[in-house]
C-alpha cells in the first residue's frame, strides 16, 4: 500500500503542476489514494481525501463516475463506522437520485453495492420501510439489465433486520 500511496501522491503533484488538479484524472487518483489510505486504517485521512473528491465532482462532467460513487460509498461507510449516522445518511442520500440508464456495468455494480449498503444502514437505523424501498430500487436496477450484464454483477445479498436473516 505504501508504494501505491506514493505513486498516487506523485501523480496528484504532477496533475497540479499541469493545471489539471481538478480534472477526471485527479478525481480518480484521489479516490484511489483514499482507498489505499483507508485500507491502512487511516480513516481520518481517507475521509479528507474522499471529501476532496466530492468537492471536485460538483458541476463537473465526471460527476457520478465510478470513482465518485465509490468515494461517496466509502465515505459513508467510514462515517457509519465512526457512529456519525446523520452524516452517513447525508452522504448516501444523493445516490438515490442517480440516473442509471446510461451507466456501464462497472458503474452499475458500484451503485448497486452502495445502495444495498444504504438499504441495510437505513433498516438498521429503524427505518425498515424506507430501507425496503431502497432495496427495491436495487432490484429494479438489476432486473432491468440485459442478462449478460446482470450475470456479471454480484449476487443479491440478504439484508439483516434486527439481527436476523
Amino acid at each position: 500500500y505504501e508504494e501505491a500511496e506514493g505513486m498516487f501522491q506523485r501523480l496528484l503533484t504532477i496533475l497540479e503542476k499541469m493545471g489539471r488538479g481538478a480534472g477526471a484524472e485527479a478525481v480518480s487518483a484521489l479516490a484511489r489514494l483514499g482507498y489505499v489510505t483507508e485500507a491502512q486504517g487511516r480513516d481520518v485521512e481517507a475521509e479528507r481525501l474522499y471529501r476532496r473528491v466530492l468537492s471536485l465532482e460538483t458541476g463537473q462532467a465526471h460527476a457520478y463516475s465510478v470513482d465518485v460513487v465509490t468515494s461517496i460509498h466509502n465515505l459513508a461507510l467510514i462515517l457509519e463506522r465512526q457512529g456519525r449516522r446523520t452524516e452517513a445518511d447525508d452522504c448516501y442520500r444523493p445516490l438515490l437520485g442517480i440516473k442509471t440508464e446510461t451507466m456501464n456495468p462497472v458503474q452499475l455494480e458500484e451503485i448497486t453495492d452502495a445502495l444495498e449498503d444504504y438499504a441495510r444502514f437505513t433498516m438498521e437505523s429503524g427505518h425498515v420501510e424506507e430501507g425496503s424501498v431502497i432495496q427495491s430500487k436495487v432490484e429494479g436496477i438489476r432486473s432491468g439489465l440485459r442478462p449478460e450484464i446482470r450475470a456479471s454483477l454480484p449476487q443479491q445479498t440478504q439484508i439483516r433486520t434486527n439481527g436476523s436473516e
